[in-house]
């Protein structure tokens, strides 16, 4: 019976790569549990409570208009 035979290269696929990658990850995910489970994170609640923000104002609605009506014009008073 014949066996077919491979590259090395072809036998070894993605593997190394793919090992390198989740090992990178895993080092990372240490790093943060490391710096959370150490107190290491900034308290940014303290920093959003001093920010100031000068928020826009509306505009000023129009003076209202007299509700009693203007006196008509006559002869003796002009208009």
């Amino acid at each position: 019976m014949a066996h077919a035979r491979t590259h090395p290269r072809q036998r070894r696929g993605g593997g190394a790569f793919t090992g390198l990658l989740l090992g990178g990850a895993f080092i990372l995910a240490l790093l943060i549990g490391w710096v959370v489970w150490g107190g290491g994170t900034p308290d940014l609640r303290d920093r959003a409570a001093s920010i100031d923000i000068e928020m826009p104002r509306a505009p000023r609605l129009p003076a209202t208009p007299n509700p009693e009506p203007l006196p008509l014009p006559s002869p003796a008073r002009p208009g």
